[in-house]
């Protein structure tokens, strides 16, 4: 790949730019990371330069657009959009209805003037109401326009954005090949340590009853272990705590350890992400915005905790995501543990960890429900885990880079390869059943 470098930028910033167009592009400006996907518009631009940054500004109809509108609008987006910066400013593309009164671009001819010019703009052009184009940062390839989107950091360094959190679908082959043209281009892929396999079944999050769906999942982890031809550890996870604990532990349980852990680490960041927000609305309208009571007990709970607080919450959750990768998941000692829960959830382990999770289907269960008085079925799920990427660092055009190796793939590949072969079903179906009955 080619790295093109940002010379306009103060700051600095590289674009990493694939030999062969894949549909994703990873590209920093600065500190701040962005992912840019091809737009949904048809429109080509053939004036554009390769590579280079656009922003779209839809014009709004009946009201006069003059240079100072423009400028007005430009610094108060620029004060507003947490995606859009000043070097997505090199090109600006007038779009919306309100094209249609301009005659010619030239009142905004000023904004590109070399020695008045308030940012880096070197084009303004008009595409028309019709264009397609929604309002924000772009980026050329090729002769289209690839739409921007900002990467946040949550405390672990994973990226928060539609990007990588999840990725949902009916069929697994569609999703492995949808996967590996969404984040892959940056990947290299190297052959695994020669490590015995391991399958780890927490059974302290399986009910102690005897229940169907625990069967199901159940079933899951013997197919699983037909074909690894690994028989399955079934561990107790505050079991491993009571007998290999960390020493940062000082004698806590697992349950003690972890008690305040979610409250003053996920929902305190809940709260003080928002405080922005609130006292905008405040300032803006002299009361505090609606909340659901979902949310409103969120925040109570999330204020209530120091900065101190907060700080221990994160060094309690870094010390058990190296215990869980060294003794549950056995990092360095098995190659990739895959990891069985009967469900999932997004604050589950996975996330702390930076590990690749993926659900599957497996099972529905029939009841009556008392709101059709029909028979209706319970699809039934379970969560397969494997051990999280490992860092190396690349040397791209003189700069260093971090990148992860590709186990998310891996699992995805490794999931389709074992679900064919112990005759299980790829796809489940929309609607109220996901098999034939």
């Amino acid at each position: 790949m080619d790295m093109i470098k940002d010379h306009d930028s103060q700051r600095g910033g590289a674009i990493v730019v694939p030999k062969v167009v894949d549909p994703s592009l990873f590209f920093e400006f600065g500190d701040d990371r962005y992912v840019a996907w091809p737009d949904v518009s048809e429109l080509k631009l053939h004036f554009l330069t390769e590579h280079s940054s656009v922003t779209v500004i839809s014009l709004p109809q009946g009201r006069s657009i003059d240079t100072d509108w423009l400028e007005a609008h430009i610094t108060e987006s620029l004060e507003l959009d947490d995606v859009l910066r000043e070097d997505f400013l090199q090109t600006i593309l007038l779009a919306g209805p309100g094209t249609e009164q301009l005659s010619s671009i030239q009142p905004f001819e000023r904004l590109t003037n070399p020695q008045s010019r308030t940012w880096k703009i070197k084009r303004i052009e008009s595409v028309g109401w019709q264009s397609g184009l929604l309002p924000g940062p772009y980026i050329v390839v090729g002769d289209q326009l690839w739409q921007v989107l900002r990467l946040y950091d949550d405390t672990q360094g994973a990226f928060l954005a539609p990007v990588r959190k999840s990725i949902h679908g009916r069929d697994l082959t569609k999703l492995s090949n949808f996967a590996d043209k969404w984040y892959t281009e940056t990947k290299p892929r190297t052959k695994q340590k020669e490590l015995p396999m391991a399958i780890v079944v927490p059974i302290d999050l399986f009910p102690t009853a005897d229940t169907p769906q625990k069967r199901l999942v159940l079933k899951l982890v013997e197919d699983l272990e037909k074909h690894l031809k690994v028989e399955a550890q079934r561990v107790s996870i505050s079991g491993l705590w009571d007998d290999q604990p960390p020493q940062a532990a000082a004698g806590e349980s697992l349950q003690d350890y972890l008690r305040e852990v979610g409250a003053n680490t996920f929902l305190y960041e809940n709260y003080h992400s928002t405080a922005n927000f609130r006292d905008d609305y405040r300032k803006k309208f002299g009361r505090a915005p609606f909340s659901s009571p979902f949310v409103t007990w969120r925040w109570k709970i999330g204020k209530q905790y120091t900065a101190e607080q907060h700080e221990e919450g994160m060094r309690r959750m870094k010390t058990y995501a190296e215990w869980f990768l060294d003794t549950v998941m056995q990092v360095g000692t098995a190659n990739t543990a895959y990891y069985i829960q009967p469900a999932w959830h997004q604050w589950w382990i996975s996330p702390i960890l930076g590990a690749p999770e993926i659900v599957v289907p497996v099972g529905q269960l029939p009841y009556e429900s008392r709101i059709s008085n029909q028979t209706e079925y319970l699809p039934v799920t379970a969560s397969i885990m494997s051990q999280p990427g490992t860092k190396i660092v690349a040397i791209l055009d003189t700069t260093a880079t971090s990148i992860i190796i590709d186990t998310d793939m891996t699992l995805i590949e490794f999931t389709e390869t074992f679900m064919k072969d112990v005759g299980r079903s790829l796809v489940v179906q929309s609607g109220k059943i996901m098999f034939p009955l």
